[in-house]
């Protein structure tokens, strides 16, 4: 059964989703944090990951939406002054 709040399946990854954001946390003193963006997360490589003691976050990484840019011509543009009142 499929999650309906999930973003991306394996049916529609190529319309939502581009890649995935894969951030390793390690804990350690620092607590570092190794982020990689990938195609396809590797899944034995995160169970190592993980096995280790670390922890993992993945995120969908969208496709970027198409930036619209409204143009407006001021010729196009009539502006009408009520002179009565004047």
């Amino acid at each position: 059964m499929k999650n309906p709040n999930q973003v991306c399946n394996s049916t529609k990854i190529e319309d939502k989703c581009n890649s995935f954001v894969v951030f390793f946390l390690y804990d350690d003193e620092k607590q570092s944090v190794h982020v990689t963006e990938v195609g396809e997360p590797n899944f034995l490589t995160i169970a190592q990951h993980i096995n280790r003691g670390g922890s993992v976050f993945i995120a969908p990484r969208k496709k970027p939406k198409q930036k619209t840019v409204h143009t407006r011509n001021l010729e196009d543009t009539k502006m009408t002054i009520n002179t009565s009142r004047i």
